[in-house]
């Protein structure tokens, strides 16, 4: 099953600024072959490029652990 990242621009309100930004939203989904989704991560929202390849990798990381038959080392 194909795993499935969408990453789309959306405002989100920052408290800090007390303003709307423009965040990433990042998603990490499993899919199966008709479309159905299995299993979703995410969102995460992130405004650097370094900041989204981070959240994709700790998004499909959560993703793979939370699967049924997924074992811990050790």
């Amino acid at each position: 099953m194909p795993l499935q990242i969408s990453i789309d621009k959306t405002l989100v309100w920052d408290r800090q600024q007390t303003q709307m930004v423009i965040r990433h939203k990042v998603l990490v989904c499993l899919r199966g072959t008709q479309g159905h989704v299995y299993a979703q991560a995410g969102p995460l929202y992130v405004q650097t490029a370094q900041e989204t390849v981070e959240a994709v990798h700790l998004l499909r990381a959560r993703l793979l652990r939370a699967l049924p038959g997924h074992t811990k080392p050790g």
